[in-house]
């Protein structure tokens, strides 16, 4: 493990010379993480991977679910938390004192008052925990504030156990988003015109208007017809052969008026302007210090002017840096870290770039099928990273205690956003329940069927909007507390990575496998991938049976990857326990062609494309494969008749040739062989194979 670590380390300082943002903080973090393993101060594969740190304390994770062995909250007091502190406050450090404050009879008495009027952020749980405790003491229950105080109490002088008074503003109902007003406001800030634009702009807008004062001023000077061009050669009047009494006066304003040296193609010494202005330099009243060579070289350069006039360029009114700033004007008048009600009074008189429009709608309170629709969330992690909001709203409304509800509430959104950390041997992520300020309701309330609502939405959100993707880990954390708190038991299951996969499931796989049978039984997803209608095979050996069935690579990470892909297979990757537990099926009778459609369409582009290198071959197979998946899913949904015609969408990719001959050989009522092969050359469709020839032009290169 310390090895990709290392390897990362030192992509890190590469990327440092390279001069990448947030290079250096990157290899800080890095090297934190191999000094604590080196140390024995980290442990990979933990869910205390922290040397005497309790699990409830939120630590700094790379990628890859590494810890570094910083606690974040852990962090010195700011300015205005010190200008808070009473001389007479006790306490060993800075943090110390400002903890005991607040359960001093003051602080208490100024915390509840936050409390009540909602007026505090909690960026991190543990900020979470001197609140619960004074609500505790101020509902009565005594007993449980003590007991979470002396859990904490070892940490009082070195983590931030109190909230960030603030005024904000979330949303509500099924309202989520993405980011705050002033993290927008900030992406805003950071719009800027390329320099090549930039300098496009200041030709057309300053020198071209300049330029052509400059010839009408030399014109002036020509006795007769004006200079151009005929075959060539120069014909016309002379310039410098008379001199208007103010042809000086304007001469000095023209040269008055430049806004500093000359830049753009104007700039090159031998451009019109170029020689024009050279000239003027020379001339403050007359043509007197200049040679016949140099008039010359004026009536040549009036010539070009004169005969080829200069189209006119159109000059957008306002850049996307433009747009951009005034965007951040108006979104001043809402809270920094609240989010905007809509967006039209934002945009409202302005050029609308779609690109900024999305940029300012991550900050608009709205539900998260208006954010999709928007394209604003653009993956299922993307819906995934908002659910929490809506999920802790749900649960905070099972309180009765209002303002244990909100800090209920506020704190499970901090806790969904601390990072997964990297887990061996089938250990769990830390959960919401562990964290010692969580504490039960006396009396909850009883679920409305709110919560079980909520679920069905998210998941005909995701599946109508992202139809060719699994559901991903943090959607599968967020489904599961749903369905908790719509009184369902489901075994939703998590994609393993195959580095890490030690050989071994849980019991939720083999449950939701039985499922899969049972609800997905004498479907075409059931006679593609050969569905067992029994179990008496333990679960992860009946996974390597088939991988192996299936032509499993011989490496150790790709032999676990089609281990754990026939895992998927089998459980349909929450797909079919979904199904059975929300009722989907008609919805999907409705809506599974167009689902099995659009998967389909993806492939289709998706196994096109070339891929770079070797990894990203195996990349896109795997992906594929994944889609695959879903669309024969959605497919068992559809008649035959429409199954076939839908399936014929990628009868013209030869990529594609053996998958679609085997698909069709089992929409017909045939049957795989035990390695996945069919009459006329056809294949069953899995990810983590070995043979080259099984992808042709789109495999292991």
């Amino acid at each position: 493990m310390s090895g990709y670590a290392y390897g990362q380390w030192l992509r890190a300082l590469a990327t440092l010379g390279e001069g990448g943002r947030g290079a250096a903080a990157k290899a800080r973090k890095w090297r934190a993480v191999l000094d604590g393993i080196s140390a024995g101060r980290v442990t990979v594969g933990s869910r205390t991977p922290v040397s005497g740190v309790p699990p409830w304390v939120t630590v700094e994770v790379v990628h890859g679910g590494f810890a570094t062995g910083r606690l974040l909250a852990e962090q010195p007091l700011t300015g205005h938390d010190r200008a808070r502190l009473r001389a007479a406050t006790p306490g060993s450090t800075e943090r110390e004192r400002q903890n005991l404050h607040f359960l001093s009879d003051d602080g208490q008495a100024e915390l509840l008052e936050a409390l009540k009027s909602g007026t505090y952020r909690i960026d991190l749980p543990e900020e979470a925990a001197i609140p619960v405790a004074v609500a505790l003491f101020a509902a009565g229950r005594d007993q449980e504030a003590f007991d979470l105080l002396e859990v904490i109490w070892p940490w009082i002088d070195r983590l931030k156990f109190t909230p960030t008074f603030d005024s904000i503003a979330v949303p509500s109902g099924d309202a989520v988003r993405v980011r705050s007003v002033g993290s927008v406001m900030n992406t805003l800030k950071q719009v800027t015109v390329p320099a090549q634009i930039a300098a496009m702009r200041e030709t057309l807008t300053v020198w071209n208007p300049r330029y052509e004062r400059l010839v009408a001023l030399w014109a002036r000077t020509v006795d007769g017809a004006l200079p151009s061009l005929r075959d060539g050669a120069v014909v016309g009047g002379w310039p410098c052969t008379r001199w208007p009494d103010d042809w000086a006066e304007q001469r000095d304003r023209w040269l008055a008026d430049l806004p500093g040296p000359v830049t753009g193609r104007h700039a090159h010494p031998r451009s019109n302007f170029a020689r024009l202005h050279a000239a003027l330099l020379l001339c403050p009243r007359d043509s007197s210090d200049l040679g016949p060579r140099q008039v010359g070289w004026i009536r040549r350069a009036l010539a070009n002017a004169l005969t080829t006039p200069r189209p006119v360029e159109p000059v957008e009114s306002s850049t996307y840096a433009d747009i951009a700033a005034r965007m951040v004007e108006r979104l001043r008048a809402y809270p920094l870290h609240g989010g905007i009600p809509a967006v039209e009074p934002i945009t409202a008189d302005l050029d609308q770039p779609a690109h900024l429009v999305t940029k300012l709608s991550r900050a608009l309170d709205a539900p998260a099928a208006e954010l999709v629709r928007r394209g604003v969330l653009t993956s299922s992690e993307a819906i995934a990273a908002v659910l929490p909001q809506r999920t802790s709203r749900l649960a905070a409304g099972r309180i009765a205690d209002p303002v244990l509800a909100t800090l209920h509430e506020r704190t499970y959104t901090a806790f969904r956003d601390r990072r997964s950390l990297l887990l061996l041997n089938l250990a769990k992520q830390v959960q919401f329940t562990e964290l010692p300020w969580v504490v039960a309701d006396p009396e909850p309330r009883p679920d409305d069927g709110s919560a079980r609502r909520a679920l069905r939405e998210t998941v005909d959100l995701v599946l109508a909007a992202f139809p060719h993707t699994i559901t991903p880990n943090p959607l599968v954390t967020e489904l599961r507390a749903l369905a908790r708190l719509a009184d369902l038991d489901l075994p939703l299951v998590e994609e393993v990575a195959a580095d890490i996969f030690m050989g071994r499931f849980t019991d939720k796989w083999r449950a939701a496998a039985v499922v899969a049978s049972r609800t997905m039984r004498d479907t075409l997803y059931a006679h593609y991938y050969d569905l067992p209608t029994s179990w008496p095979t333990p679960f992860a050996d009946l996974c390597r049976d088939r991988a192996l069935a299936a032509g499993a690579a011989t490496s150790y990470v790709a032999r676990n990857g089609a281990v754990l892909e026939q895992s998927q297979i089998l459980t349909t990757h929450n797909l079919a326990v979904l199904v059975d537990a929300l009722d989907l099926a008609p919805w999907l009778r409705v809506r599974g062609p167009d689902l099995a459609r659009r998967a389909l369409d993806w492939i289709a582009r998706r196994a096109s494309q070339r891929s770079p290198d070797r990894h990203a071959a195996l990349v896109q197979v795997k992906n594929i494969a994944y889609a695959w998946r879903q669309a024969v899913f959605f497919l068992s949904f559809c008649p035959p008749d429409e199954q076939r015609a839908l399936v014929q969408r990628l009868a013209d990719q030869p990529e594609l040739t053996h998958v679609v001959r085997g698909l069709e050989y089992v929409i017909a009522g045939g049957r795989f062989g035990a390695a996945g092969s069919a009459p006329g050359g056809g294949r069953r469709l899995v990810g983590w194979v070995e043979q080259p020839a099984y992808w042709p032009g789109v495999s292991r290169r």
